[in-house]
């Protein structure tokens, strides 16, 4: 039953109605290919936005090594509470 739900009958292109599989099939296949391409409609040229940047210094400290000390420290001083993201796992289930 569920089966003839989910099925695709006939499809109306355009003023026409089809109910041939195939053409069916090489409308959907048209729709999505040009609905999803891979070529960006708008670029981050289009805008003139200025985007802050880090000084050089900043940015190696991002990827500077930190200890497991560090880590704990960060993990029990933060409000336990709170999500960190779209996991659902807040800190008090990593302070445990």
């Amino acid at each position: 039953m569920r089966r003839r739900r989910n099925d695709i009958q006939c499809l109306c292109v355009g003023n026409n109605i089809t109910k041939d599989m195939s053409d069916i099939r090489k409308v959907l296949v048209q729709h999505f290919r040009k609905s999803y391409n891979d070529v960006p409609t708008i670029t981050l040229a289009s805008f003139d936005v200025q985007f802050n940047t880090l000084e050089e210094y900043l940015a190696k400290n991002l990827e500077v090594p930190f200890s497991e000390e560090e880590a704990w420290l960060v993990i029990n001083s933060a409000d336990g509470t709170r999500a960190p993201g779209p996991d659902g796992f807040n800190l008090n289930f990593f302070k445990k």
